[in-house]
This record gives structure tokens, C-alpha cells and sequence, in this order.
């Protein structure tokens, strides 16, 4: 009996101590090795936001002073304790387009977020990988919340700029060339993203971000920028291109062509889109990747599903914006467009589970892109490609 008792404290202390669960106070596990949660809805991690001014001392103006970006930041929080963050829309119009239409900033509505305002990062979970967004032509960094703080609570550091002269507010600027703004804007968009990149990647000033692959993504415009980015920017792991231009002009000039992409890239489209034709594009872009690539097309969607701007409520600005940048939000906002409740969970199950299976090292997740998100989406969309 000695013997035995002897024996077994012999064999207790040989044995491999127990692996803690590192994730054991999150309500479950992130995408990772063997873990692939749901990538439509919210993640395990409570989501901080903070608004950051970079400054670019390499990019003059014409003034001589330098250029100047903001980005908007959302991050894994230590805590769900908080202020959630509420945006106000006059912030984002010049005052002088406010006096002229004769609108007070009283008369625009604030719209809430689910993050939390300057919250505390998650020191514990992390390093976490880094997904810039670019936003459209005329857009904004907050143009795109339903996917940035999603994103960021399934374990990202989500970085959304202001490509300043090509955002909503520098549309509505009395006089604003329009024409003159976009093409412009192709030209700084890709220096916006490598400065972001550079203040952000691999640094803990606002949460703890790795140092390894990041990922890209953003919307028309943006899903251009995303798509440059590809070909122009080291350690790129994945690319989410929401209703993007066609992907060889994308990446013209930069000496990598789209068949020669090596990370897995995700093209969003709608069948009605009518600002970027559907097949000239989408399925253009589709038809030069080589896998890992993929075309998820959403019937009935038009250019503007892939935003907030169908589920804000603008009040007064809509019609600002209806005469300032035309008729915009009846491209994808429409009655008969594939409604926001179906649209955007459906969105954020490709997207999110691209860069899960991509940057989280999670191949669970990535099967979840080529997998039926359920009996709610049958006829709603189709998915072509694979890895």
C-alpha cells in the first residue's frame, strides 16, 4: 500500500501541469486554432474607441504645413464598464454649409455606437492584428461602424482614416470641386494608409498590435485603396474590398498584378449597384485574382448597402446631401434593395470570417466563408471561389 502511495506521487509530479485557458474570462473563446465563433454578431471582447490626429511631417500642403489624418481607432477593452462613445453628424458638415442651408447642429441627430468612449485597452489578450478600413468617395471614417467594431470585438485593432479632402464634409463645402476632390484623392489615399500603418503596427500606444500580418479593407473608393494596399505594402495577410473599382486599375503602377496577390482577397459586390457596375467590376476584379480569392455577390444590393448610411438617421442632411452629392442614398437604400437587417450581418459573416481564418490563424473560421450562414439567406446572396 506504501508502495503504491508512493508510486502515484511520483507519477503526480512528472505529470504535465494543466494548460489554463487563457481566454477563461471572456464569455468565449476568439477565433483561433480549433475556435471559430460566429463572425455576423459581436465578438467575446468589449470594444474602446478613441479618436487619434496623426501627423504627417513627410507630406507637405500648400500652405507648407503637414498633412494632417485622422483615424478613428477601435480596440479590445479591458472592461465592459463604460460610456458608450455617441457621434454627433454636425461634426462632420462644414458650419458654412450649415448656415447656408440655415440647419443648427441642434437640428442633426447623434447616432450611438456600441463602443466604449476612451476605454481602458486589453493588455491581457492581446497582442491583437491591425485592419485599416478606407472609406469611400465622399464617405467618412465612421461611414462603416456596423463592420469596424465588430471586427474589433472578435480580437482586432481596427484603424479607419479620414482621407481629408475626400470626406462627406469636404463634399459639402459650399463651391467644392467634386471631380477635382476624387482624383486628387488617388493620389494620397495610399500614403493616408502607410502612415496609419506606421504609427500603429506593432505599437502599444492605444492597444497592443502585432507585429505580424494585418489586413485591409474598405468600401468603393476605399475598396480601391484596400486593393493598392495589397500590391504596395509588405505583410498584407487578407483584403476585404466592399464594392471596389475594378482591381487591375486598382493596382496599375504598382508592379504587382491581381493574379499575382498572394493573400487571400474578398470581393463584395451588389447586383444593383449603379455607381460601380456590377459585372465591370466585381466580377472583372473576380475574374483576375487567383485563389485564395473570393466573389460574394449580394442580390438586390446596391452601392451604399455596404454602410451605415441606409440605417442612420440624417434628418435634415439627407437633403443636403441629396443636393450636394446627388441621390446617393437611393443607390443601396432603397425599398427594393436587400434590407440593412438581412445585408449586414450577412456582410460581416464574409468579412470577418476571412480575417479570422487569415490573421487569427483560425482554419475553422475560414471554412465559415465558403459555408452556409443559414436558412435566413438562402436566394439572398451567392459565393464563388475558394483557397
Amino acid at each position: 500500500m506504501r508502495t503504491l502511495f508512493f508510486a502515484t506521487l511520483a507519477l503526480c509530479a512528472c505529470a504535465e501541469p494543466a494548460t489554463e485557458d487563457p481566454f477563461a474570462d471572456l464569455p468565449f473563446a476568439p477565433a483561433g486554432p480549433g475556435s471559430a465563433p460566429d463572425p455576423s454578431t459581436w465578438g467575446p471582447f468589449p470594444v474602446g474607441v478613441t479618436t487619434l490626429t496623426f501627423t504627417d511631417p513627410d507630406r507637405t500642403l500648400e500652405d507648407g504645413s503637414p498633412r494632417i489624418v485622422p483615424v478613428e481607432v477601435w480596440y479590445p477593452a479591458a472592461s465592459a464598464d463604460g460610456t458608450l462613445r455617441i457621434y454627433d453628424l454636425a461634426d462632420e458638415v462644414p458650419p458654412e454649409r450649415l448656415e447656408l442651408e440655415g440647419i443648427t447642429p441642434d437640428d442633426l441627430p447623434d447616432f450611438a455606437s456600441n463602443s466604449l468612449d476612451e476605454a481602458l485597452p486589453d493588455t491581457t489578450h492581446g497582442p491583437f492584428p491591425l485592419v485599416i478600413f478606407s472609406h469611400g468617395n465622399g464617405g467618412m471614417r465612421l461611414q462603416s461602424v456596423f463592420l469596424t467594431e465588430v471586427l474589433a470585438s472578435h480580437g482586432y485593432v481596427v484603424a479607419a482614416p479620414d482621407h481629408v479632402g475626400n470626406t462627406l464634409g469636404d463634399m459639402l463645402v459650399p463651391g467644392m470641386d467634386e471631380l477635382a476632390s476624387t482624383t486628387e484623392s488617388f493620389r494620397y489615399r495610399p500614403d493616408d494608409i502607410h502612415h496609419v500603418l506606421e504609427m500603429l503596427w506593432g505599437q502599444d500606444d492605444v492597444a497592443p498590435v502585432s507585429d505580424g500580418l494585418w489586413g485591409m479593407s474598405g468600401h468603393s473608393l476605399g475598396g480601391f485603396s484596400a486593393l493598392r494596399a495589397a500590391g504596395m505594402e509588405p505583410d498584407v495577410g487578407a483584403v476585404v474590398a466592399e464594392a471596389p473599382p475594378d482591381a487591375a486599375l486598382a493596382l496599375a503602377g504598382t508592379g504587382t498584378d491581381p493574379d499575382e496577390l498572394e493573400m487571400p482577397v474578398l470581393i463584395q459586390a451588389g447586383t444593383d449597384d449603379q455607381i460601380l457596375d456590377y459585372e465591370d467590376n466585381a466580377v472583372a476584379s473576380f475574374a483576375e485574382l487567383t485563389a485564395p480569392a473570393f466573389l460574394a455577390t449580394y442580390y438586390d444590393a446596391g452601392h451604399f448597402t455596404f454602410s451605415d448610411l441606409c440605417v442612420l438617421e440624417l434628418g435634415p442632411l439627407q437633403e443636403v446631401i441629396r443636393d450636394s452629392v446627388g441621390n446617393v442614398l437611393e443607390d443601396g437604400c432603397g425599398a427594393d434593395n436587400l434590407p440593412p437587417e438581412l445585408a449586414l450581418p450577412l456582410i460581416r459573416h464574409h468579412a470577418i470570417a476571412l480575417f479570422n481564418g487569415a490573421l487569427r490563424d483560425s482554419p475553422e473560421s475560414a471554412a465559415l466563408v465558403t459555408a452556409s450562414p443559414g436558412a435566413a439567406y438562402e436566394g439572398v446572396f451567392e459565393l464563388e471561389g475558394g483557397y
